[in-house]
């Protein structure tokens, strides 16, 4: 059984991430897997397994004009392609893409016309594969909504973080690149306030030591010249690392106003951790019992965390609803 899988647009981040998870448990079954990536991927990021062959290509253009033949074919980032493609999947996970109450978040005006042309290619070319997939059920009305498409399907896909036991060393954490959907600014806005009502806050950071971040680097080594305020930065990290951040934390704050799937707060879950999140319908779509905050308001999720930090105990851990299925589904269609 052959799978081809193409990922020429894939470079960093969470999309690596589910990458390198999706070659790894497709390696279980022992399928052969045909990789396209582009050339300046470093593919030392990948992790090698026997039975998956790489090919490298210089334009993503090119890669989407390919007609692969083969059992399945999954297009998995975000782009459809050109030709039609038979047995084949496009996997949608950037919430830019769509259309919806959080897209009022607004893009610098380079990003504006690039997702703007992503947008109006993928119009063009939605109905060259046989499946849109996507992780959750607000992006799936949120793509049939913006391609004028009924066919979308809510196949969720990600890692689980494996359960490690150390000791507490935070009692916050936010695991996330630095964007401005991201607000890492208002957390440190609200991390400052309570901790000048002299509580003790430790809270760990995933902000890359690059210069683009310069500005946010320097206001996280002011603020922790602040006696009761603690910001570990851990800079750019790999999973193992994110897996220690969870276990080295009781709680997770995550502040962001636009999410495809909100991947952090499902690990979170499974290390039992009390989360704090905005009440949009990416956070709904995956877990359960959290605590609110309010994106708008620093007096407000500052009293939250506040309360939080002053009686943890009364707080539960949040529950994660989503399951693991796409795998499954992407080999029981190659099998049917």
């Amino acid at each position: 059984m052959n799978i081809s899988i193409i990922a020429t647009n894939i470079n960093t981040g969470g999309a690596l991430v589910l990458l390198n998870e999706l070659l790894f448990k497709l390696s279980l079954f022992g399928h052969h897997v045909d990789l396209y990536i582009h050339k300046r991927l470093d593919q030392k990021l990948l992790v090698e397994h026997d039975n998956i062959s790489i090919t490298t290509h210089g334009s993503l253009l090119y890669s989407l004009c390919i007609k692969y033949e083969c059992d399945r074919v999954l297009f998995f980032g975000n782009l459809p392609p050109i030709r039609k493609n038979n047995n084949s999947y496009v996997y949608i996970h950037n919430a830019y893409l769509v259309k919806g109450e959080n897209c009022a978040v607004k893009i610098v005006s380079k990003n504006g016309i690039k997702f703007s042309i992503l947008r109006l290619y993928i119009s063009m070319f939605i109905r060259n594969v046989n499946r849109v997939a996507c992780q959750t059920s607000g992006m799936r009305k949120k793509i049939n909504s913006t391609y004028n498409i009924s066919h979308a399907t809510v196949l969720p896909f990600f890692r689980v973080p494996e359960v490690v036991e150390l000791e507490k060393t935070h009692n916050l954490c936010f695991v996330g690149l630095p964007s401005s959907h991201k607000h890492h600014d208002f957390l440190l806005d609200v991390l400052e306030k309570v901790a000048n009502q002299g509580i003790d806050v430790k809270c760990a950071l995933t902000i890359p030591l690059s210069e683009e971040n310069q500005k946010l680097l320097s206001r996280i080594k002011l603020l922790n010249q602040q006696p009761n305020l603690h910001l570990e930065n851990y800079g750019q990290v790999d999973f193992k690392t994110v897996e220690k951040i969870y276990a080295s934390s009781n709680a997770l704050i995550f502040p962001s106003s636009l999410e495809s799937f909100g991947l952090p707060l499902i690990e979170a879950t499974k290390q039992n951790l009390v989360i704090f999140a905005p009440k949009f319908s990416y956070v709904d779509d995956v877990i359960r019992g959290y605590y609110p905050i309010s994106l708008d308001s620093v007096d407000s999720t500052s009293s939250t965390l506040l309360n939080y930090l002053s009686y943890p105990d009364k707080f539960k851990a949040s529950e994660n609803i989503v399951e693991n299925i796409f795998i499954d589904e992407l080999l029981r269609r190659v099998k049917g």
